[in-house]
């Protein structure tokens, strides 16, 4: 997990341990957002934004939850609904 005010390069430089392209966002503790490779390409590189730019202002917000006993439909539901 990284800090939401870290920079987007400072994440992809600190999180080469995770293979499956995501950067969980968090504040004072708490996950707030979730970056995936795509939010880079779609909205650093196709946008020219800065790799400066605070992973806050480029993740998907808010998290939405689903119960860890749900199954993956519900899941699928809930992205559905709310994209």
């Amino acid at each position: 997990m990284t800090e939401s005010y870290n920079y987007c390069k400072t994440n992809c430089k600190n999180d080469g341990t995770r293979r499956d392209g995501t950067i969980f966002v968090k504040e004072n503790e708490n996950p707030v957002g979730i970056v995936t490779d795509r939010d880079f390409t779609t909205k650093i590189a196709v946008n020219s934004l800065s790799l400066d730019t605070p992973s806050k202002k480029i993740m998907p917000s808010p998290l939405i939850p689903i119960n860890h006993n749900e199954p993956i439909s519900a899941a699928a539901e809930k992205m559905t609904n709310k994209n």
